[in-house]
Protein backbone atom coordinates (compact mmCIF):
# COMPACT_ATOMS: atom_id res chain seq x y z
CA UNK A 1 0.00 0.00 0.00
CA UNK A 2 1.63 3.62 -1.14
CA UNK A 3 2.47 5.89 1.30
CA UNK A 4 -0.18 8.62 0.71
CA UNK A 5 -2.96 5.98 0.81
CA UNK A 6 -2.11 5.26 4.27
CA UNK A 7 -1.95 9.05 5.04
CA UNK A 8 -4.91 9.03 3.53
CA UNK A 9 -6.88 6.15 5.59
CA UNK A 10 -5.10 7.12 8.98
CA UNK A 11 -6.57 11.07 8.41
CA UNK A 12 -10.23 9.53 7.92
CA UNK A 13 -9.98 7.14 10.90
CA UNK A 14 -8.60 10.04 13.08
CA UNK A 15 -11.80 12.38 11.85
CA UNK A 16 -13.96 9.41 12.42
CA UNK A 17 -12.94 9.06 16.27
CA UNK A 18 -13.05 12.84 16.64
CA UNK A 19 -16.31 13.02 15.49
CA UNK A 20 -17.76 10.09 17.70
CA UNK A 21 -15.53 11.17 20.81
CA UNK A 22 -17.41 14.70 20.07
CA UNK A 23 -20.88 12.99 19.59
CA UNK A 24 -20.53 11.34 23.16
CA UNK A 25 -19.58 14.81 24.76
CA UNK A 26 -22.27 16.41 23.19
CA UNK A 27 -25.20 14.46 25.05
CA UNK A 28 -25.82 14.92 28.28
CA UNK A 29 -27.56 12.49 30.44
CA UNK A 30 -27.22 14.47 33.75
CA UNK A 31 -30.85 15.00 34.29
CA UNK A 32 -31.91 11.79 32.56
CA UNK A 33 -34.31 8.89 34.68
CA UNK A 34 -34.15 5.50 34.01
CA UNK A 35 -37.73 3.37 33.29
CA UNK A 36 -37.99 -0.14 33.24
CA UNK A 37 -40.98 -2.21 32.90
CA UNK A 38 -41.72 -5.96 34.39
CA UNK A 39 -44.56 -7.72 33.28
CA UNK A 40 -45.54 -9.90 36.58
CA UNK A 41 -48.05 -12.82 37.07
CA UNK A 42 -49.44 -11.98 40.56
CA UNK A 43 -48.86 -8.21 40.80
CA UNK A 44 -50.27 -7.56 44.48
CA UNK A 45 -47.80 -9.59 45.68
CA UNK A 46 -44.76 -7.99 43.16
CA UNK A 47 -46.02 -4.61 44.12
CA UNK A 48 -46.35 -5.33 47.63
CA UNK A 49 -42.30 -6.69 47.36
CA UNK A 50 -41.36 -3.55 46.06
CA UNK A 51 -43.46 -0.85 47.96
CA UNK A 52 -42.21 -2.34 51.26
CA UNK A 53 -38.67 -3.30 50.52
CA UNK A 54 -37.67 0.09 49.05
CA UNK A 55 -40.61 1.77 51.05
CA UNK A 56 -41.68 3.67 48.54
CA UNK A 57 -45.43 4.46 47.08
CA UNK A 58 -47.12 2.46 44.30
CA UNK A 59 -48.91 5.06 42.04
CA UNK A 60 -51.77 3.00 40.37
CA UNK A 61 -53.10 3.26 37.18
CA UNK A 62 -55.01 0.37 34.28
CA UNK A 63 -53.61 -0.84 31.21
CA UNK A 64 -56.46 -0.67 28.01
CA UNK A 65 -57.54 -4.16 28.85
CA UNK A 66 -58.26 -3.20 32.18
CA UNK A 67 -55.35 -4.69 34.18
CA UNK A 68 -53.67 -3.32 37.17
CA UNK A 69 -50.55 -1.11 36.93
CA UNK A 70 -48.05 0.10 39.06
CA UNK A 71 -45.51 2.47 39.04
CA UNK A 72 -42.50 3.43 41.76
CA UNK A 73 -40.30 5.97 41.78
CA UNK A 74 -36.72 4.35 43.25
CA UNK A 75 -33.81 6.68 42.90
CA UNK A 76 -33.59 8.07 39.62
CA UNK A 77 -35.35 4.42 38.18
CA UNK A 78 -39.27 4.27 37.27
CA UNK A 79 -39.90 1.07 37.56
CA UNK A 80 -43.55 0.03 36.08
CA UNK A 81 -44.97 -3.44 37.08
CA UNK A 82 -47.63 -4.89 34.18
CA UNK A 83 -50.03 -7.98 35.10
CA UNK A 84 -50.17 -10.86 32.36
CA UNK A 85 -51.07 -14.11 32.83
CA UNK A 86 -47.62 -16.16 32.07
CA UNK A 87 -43.88 -14.88 32.14
CA UNK A 88 -41.73 -17.09 30.44
CA UNK A 89 -39.06 -16.26 32.31
CA UNK A 90 -35.91 -16.25 30.42
CA UNK A 91 -33.17 -19.43 30.85
CA UNK A 92 -30.80 -17.07 32.13
CA UNK A 93 -32.76 -15.87 34.35
CA UNK A 94 -34.05 -18.98 35.84
CA UNK A 95 -30.90 -21.59 35.44
CA UNK A 96 -29.10 -20.74 38.65
CA UNK A 97 -32.58 -21.58 40.51
CA UNK A 98 -32.56 -25.10 38.27
CA UNK A 99 -28.55 -25.26 38.33
CA UNK A 100 -27.28 -25.85 41.40
CA UNK A 101 -23.37 -25.96 40.38
CA UNK A 102 -24.13 -23.02 38.52
CA UNK A 103 -25.04 -21.13 41.47
CA UNK A 104 -22.15 -22.52 43.37
CA UNK A 105 -19.81 -21.57 41.01
CA UNK A 106 -21.11 -18.12 40.59
CA UNK A 107 -21.33 -17.47 44.25
CA UNK A 108 -17.39 -18.49 44.69
CA UNK A 109 -16.93 -16.16 42.34
CA UNK A 110 -19.24 -13.29 43.33
CA UNK A 111 -19.99 -12.24 40.06
CA UNK A 112 -23.73 -13.07 39.00
CA UNK A 113 -24.11 -14.01 34.95
CA UNK A 114 -27.15 -13.47 34.39
CA UNK A 115 -30.30 -11.04 33.15
CA UNK A 116 -30.99 -8.45 36.21
CA UNK A 117 -31.20 -5.02 37.03
CA UNK A 118 -29.56 -3.36 39.61
CA UNK A 119 -29.09 -0.27 41.77
CA UNK A 120 -25.92 0.88 42.58
CA UNK A 121 -24.09 4.30 44.51
CA UNK A 122 -26.33 3.27 47.87
CA UNK A 123 -25.04 4.65 51.06
CA UNK A 124 -24.43 1.46 53.47
CA UNK A 125 -26.95 2.71 56.21
CA UNK A 126 -29.05 2.05 53.28
CA UNK A 127 -27.65 -1.20 51.60
CA UNK A 128 -27.98 -2.70 55.27
CA UNK A 129 -31.62 -1.61 55.79
CA UNK A 130 -32.35 -2.69 52.32
CA UNK A 131 -30.90 -6.06 53.03
CA UNK A 132 -32.94 -6.11 56.58
CA UNK A 133 -36.00 -5.57 54.98
CA UNK A 134 -35.32 -8.60 52.29
CA UNK A 135 -34.58 -10.97 55.58
CA UNK A 136 -37.62 -9.63 57.21
CA UNK A 137 -39.64 -10.89 53.81
CA UNK A 138 -37.55 -14.16 53.69
CA UNK A 139 -36.82 -12.92 50.32
CA UNK A 140 -33.83 -15.94 48.36
CA UNK A 141 -30.54 -14.12 48.07
CA UNK A 142 -28.90 -15.38 44.80
CA UNK A 143 -25.45 -14.07 46.21
CA UNK A 144 -25.45 -13.22 50.33
CA UNK A 145 -24.43 -9.88 51.16
CA UNK A 146 -21.13 -9.47 50.78
CA UNK A 147 -18.03 -6.90 51.68
CA UNK A 148 -15.59 -6.68 48.67
CA UNK A 149 -12.27 -5.58 49.50
CA UNK A 150 -13.32 -4.35 52.89
CA UNK A 151 -11.35 -1.86 55.01
CA UNK A 152 -9.90 -0.38 51.50
CA UNK A 153 -11.10 2.81 49.21
CA UNK A 154 -12.45 0.64 46.68
CA UNK A 155 -14.82 -0.90 49.62
CA UNK A 156 -18.32 -2.26 47.76
CA UNK A 157 -21.19 -3.93 49.69
CA UNK A 158 -23.21 -5.95 47.85
CA UNK A 159 -26.04 -8.57 47.06
CA UNK A 160 -27.99 -9.89 44.58
CA UNK A 161 -31.69 -11.45 45.57
CA UNK A 162 -34.70 -12.76 43.37
CA UNK A 163 -38.16 -10.98 43.41
CA UNK A 164 -41.12 -12.70 43.76
CA UNK A 165 -41.45 -13.23 40.09
CA UNK A 166 -38.18 -14.54 39.13
CA UNK A 167 -36.38 -11.08 38.55
CA UNK A 168 -32.80 -10.51 39.79
CA UNK A 169 -31.91 -7.33 41.52
CA UNK A 170 -28.40 -6.28 42.13
CA UNK A 171 -27.80 -3.84 45.05
CA UNK A 172 -24.17 -2.23 45.62
CA UNK A 173 -22.77 0.73 47.79
CA UNK A 174 -21.57 4.10 46.20
CA UNK A 175 -18.13 2.76 46.31
CA UNK A 176 -18.83 0.64 42.73
CA UNK A 177 -19.62 4.25 40.85
CA UNK A 178 -15.21 4.55 41.06
CA UNK A 179 -14.92 1.47 39.23
CA UNK A 180 -17.76 1.57 36.81
CA UNK A 181 -17.53 5.10 36.18
CA UNK A 182 -14.69 7.78 35.28
CA UNK A 183 -12.68 9.22 37.79
CA UNK A 184 -14.48 12.87 37.20
CA UNK A 185 -17.65 11.04 37.92
CA UNK A 186 -16.47 9.59 41.56
CA UNK A 187 -15.12 12.80 42.55
CA UNK A 188 -18.48 14.52 42.35
CA UNK A 189 -19.26 14.62 46.05
CA UNK A 190 -22.77 13.72 47.40
CA UNK A 191 -25.01 16.73 47.94
CA UNK A 192 -24.98 16.17 52.03
CA UNK A 193 -21.07 16.68 51.78
CA UNK A 194 -19.45 19.49 52.17
CA UNK A 195 -16.28 18.36 49.76
CA UNK A 196 -13.24 20.63 50.00
CA UNK A 197 -11.26 21.68 47.07
CA UNK A 198 -8.71 19.21 46.88
CA UNK A 199 -9.67 16.40 44.70
CA UNK A 200 -7.80 13.61 46.83
CA UNK A 201 -9.36 14.64 50.18
CA UNK A 202 -12.68 14.55 48.43
CA UNK A 203 -12.76 11.33 47.22
CA UNK A 204 -12.03 10.46 51.07
CA UNK A 205 -14.58 12.42 52.04
CA UNK A 206 -17.35 10.77 49.69
CA UNK A 207 -15.51 6.76 50.70
CA UNK A 208 -15.46 7.44 54.42
CA UNK A 209 -19.06 6.85 55.76
CA UNK A 210 -19.08 3.92 53.16
CA UNK A 211 -15.67 2.22 54.58
CA UNK A 212 -17.72 2.08 57.83
CA UNK A 213 -19.10 -1.51 57.59
CA UNK A 214 -22.50 -2.08 59.31
CA UNK A 215 -22.49 -4.98 61.75
CA UNK A 216 -24.14 -7.79 59.97
CA UNK A 217 -22.23 -10.44 59.71
CA UNK A 218 -21.09 -9.78 55.94
CA UNK A 219 -19.24 -12.20 53.79
CA UNK A 220 -15.59 -10.54 53.64
CA UNK A 221 -13.38 -10.65 50.40
CA UNK A 222 -10.06 -9.57 50.77
CA UNK A 223 -8.98 -7.39 48.04
CA UNK A 224 -8.21 -8.95 44.83
CA UNK A 225 -8.57 -6.15 42.33
CA UNK A 226 -7.45 -3.04 42.57
CA UNK A 227 -9.56 -0.48 41.05
CA UNK A 228 -8.00 2.44 38.76
CA UNK A 229 -6.93 5.13 41.42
Amino acid sequence: MNKPLIKLLTLITVSLNCAAASQIQDLDYSNTKSHMALPVEDIEVAKNFYSQVFGVEAIANKAPNGKPVYAFQIGPMVLALNEVDHVPMSAANTILKNDTKALARAKSEHFIPCQHFGLFGLSSTTFSTLVDRLKAQEVEFVLEPTALNPGTPQQQLFTFVWDPQGYIIELRSSNFARGFQSQEYAQQAPDNIKAPADSEKRIEVIFDESLKLPDKGYTTVPPYRQLSP
